[in-house]
């Protein structure tokens, strides 16, 4: 019975917060190494605790931190996360399906393959982010910040990003076909082979962009600014940054 108090003592010492406060029983679970769907683990500090291939699906996580925690192919999917902390956080290949991730922060998380699709994500900061391959399809992410983030190859079919902060990512190869991201910035980003194809891209900018092989195909990009002497990129039935569709090179 000794180690049952001791698990319950140390769980106590995790919760951040009397307002955001944890159950006790539900945290004590999660540190003896079990899963965990549908706890209340509000305010829990878990940083730098072992929770790869855990399942927390649907658990309440507001305000939770993991610092340095390891939730590499952890399920997060449909758990509420506002505000959590995943700061340096190796989470590659964790699930975060239709999740709730307002105002969170992934800054230098490892996010190879993790899977956002649905997620909610407004305001998220995600600055230097290693994402490979993540999936972001149908999140809706208002003023994310994926300042400098790795993100070849990831996956923003119609995701909706008004006002995203993509600059100086590394996108090659992402796909953001028909994605909203009106007044979103990608300056001085990567994105040889990007497909936005019939992506929303009023007011967004590409200054100092790498756009080699890229596809605007039929999207919308009105008002967008785009760096001089562009070369092989795909603009057909394009409306473009004057307002008029681009059909010469279809």
């Amino acid at each position: 019975m000794a180690w049952r108090f001791f698990i319950g003592a140390l769980a106590l010492s995790f919760v951040t917060s009397p307002v955001l406060a944890a159950n006790s029983g539900d945290l004590a679970r999660v540190l003896a190494g079990e899963d965990c769907v549908k706890c209340n683990l509000k305010g829990a500090d878990l940083s730098g605790v072992n929770l790869a291939g855990r399942n927390l699906g649907g658990a309440k996580l507001d305000a939770a931190k993991f610092v340095g925690a390891n939730i590499a192919g952890a399920n997060l999917s449909g758990a509420k996360l506002v505000a959590a902390d995943f700061t340096n956080a190796k989470a590659a290949g964790a699930q975060f399906v239709i999740s709730n991730l307002d105002d969170s922060i992934f800054t230098g998380a490892e996010l190879e393959a993790a899977d956002f699709t649905s997620a909610r994500m407004d305001e998220v900061k995600l600055q230097g982010v290693r994402a490979d391959g993540a999936i972001f399809s149908k999140a809706k992410m208002r003023a994310a910040d994926f300042t400098g983030a790795r993100l070849p190859g990831a996956n923003f079919n119609g995701t909706k990003a008004p006002a995203g902060i993509f600059d100086k990512t590394l996108m090659d190869g992402a796909l953001l076909r028909y994605a909203k991201m009106f007044g979103a910035s990608f300056k001085d980003a990567s994105l040889p082979g990007a497909d936005f194809t019939e992506a929303g891209l009023w007011r967004v900018d590409f200054m100092g962009a790498k756009l080699d092989g890229t596809k605007f195909i039929n999207a919308y990009l009105k008002l967008a600014k785009f760096p001089k002497g562009l070369e092989g990129v795909d603009f057909c039935g394009a409306t473009m940054p004057d307002g008029k569709s681009n059909f010469n090179a279809c």
